[in-house]
């Protein structure tokens, strides 16, 4: 669970609650999504060390497409 808060965790936490809650049976992957965060897994892009392990081949990036955040953005 490294580099992830337990704040992080109570949030994730929260939004399966509140799917729960709801009748629709479509959200099953999204709650199964949660979960994972819950656990310590995250996403493969935000992780702290990618830059050591993938290439951006910026040519193939449609120019509509990319947002630049910067590494304090949520």
């Amino acid at each position: 669970m490294e580099g992830h808060s337990e704040e992080e965790r109570r949030e994730a936490s929260a939004r399966i609650d509140q799917l729960s809650k709801t009748r629709n049976t479509s959200k099953h992957k999204i709650v199964q999504h949660e979960l994972l965060h819950i656990v310590g897994l995250y996403h493969e892009h935000a992780r702290y060390d990618r830059d050591k392990y993938i290439k951006i081949h910026s040519g193939n990036i449609k120019p509509d497409r990319f947002i630049a955040k910067g590494c304090d953005t949520l």
